[in-house]
């Protein structure tokens, strides 16, 4: 079910909801994410299809068995706006979506080559201000780079405990305001990339240290602003 709220930040305020279900075009009623692109149009990941939806109507991208410019799956897990393009995670490979063409190119992971993709299942995406986009998925995480369409992997190394990446299943990814990647792994805590040296910092849940993570289950991350006085 996709809620829509009026007058958001007034705290003192009777909020209206309005709900769209499967009754109102909704393919699904289960919602995995949701974006609004710079153009104005709502984008919404359901369990069965991508949605657009223009503030009245919804328009539905679902897999077509002729038509290999149509999406790879219709469970989407993430959405990420990327200007002229949209970049579309499933279990079953990355979807670069052109706006303007509304078709679908597939990225996906190959045992023969690897240049692709670590694993089929796409959890989370980061689009950078750059050329790199950050794909997340059950194993392991990957640098996809726009202008080449090369894909650089990143893995935990077991003989590495210290400075690769905690844990392959990652679950959140955000870049700060100075660069630094944030990756949210599930079972392996928190980690931040450090471009310079290729390496990754862990934080984890330490039962000894009551200032450590409270445990390394990690699914959202968010930046905030510590708030300044006078």
């Amino acid at each position: 079910m996709l809620l829509h709220a009026n007058n958001l930040f007034p705290q003192n305020y009777n909020y209206k909801f309005d709900k769209y279900t499967t009754s109102d075009g909704l393919s699904s009623n289960t919602i995995t994410c949701i974006i609004k692109d710079k153009s104005g149009f709502i984008w919404i990941g359901t369990i069965d299809g991508l949605h657009r939806f223009d503030g009245s109507r919804f328009k539905i991208y679902h897999p077509e068995r002729d038509d290999q410019y149509s999406i790879s799956d219709s469970w989407v897990n993430q959405i990420c706006d990327d200007d002229d393009y949209l970049w579309v995670g499933t279990p079953n490979g990355l979807n670069k979506f052109d706006k303007a063409t509304e078709q679908f190119i597939k990225y996906r992971f190959n045992a023969d080559d690897n240049a692709s993709f670590s694993n089929d299942f796409v959890t989370a995406i980061y689009c950078t201000k750059k050329n790199g986009i950050w794909i997340g998925t059950e194993d392991g995480l990957n640098l996809f780079d726009r202008s080449t369409g090369k894909v650089k992997r990143f893995k935990n190394n077991p003989d590495d405990k210290t400075s690769s990446l905690s844990h392959n299943f990652i679950k959140a990814l955000y870049e700060d305001n100075e660069g630094h990647l944030w990756i949210g792994t599930y079972g392996g805590g928190l980690n931040r990339y450090d471009e310079k040296n290729n390496t990754f910092k862990h934080y984890k849940f330490n039962s000894e240290n009551p200032s450590s993570l409270s445990n390394d289950f990690i699914e959202v991350l968010l930046l905030t602003v510590p708030e300044t006085s006078g």
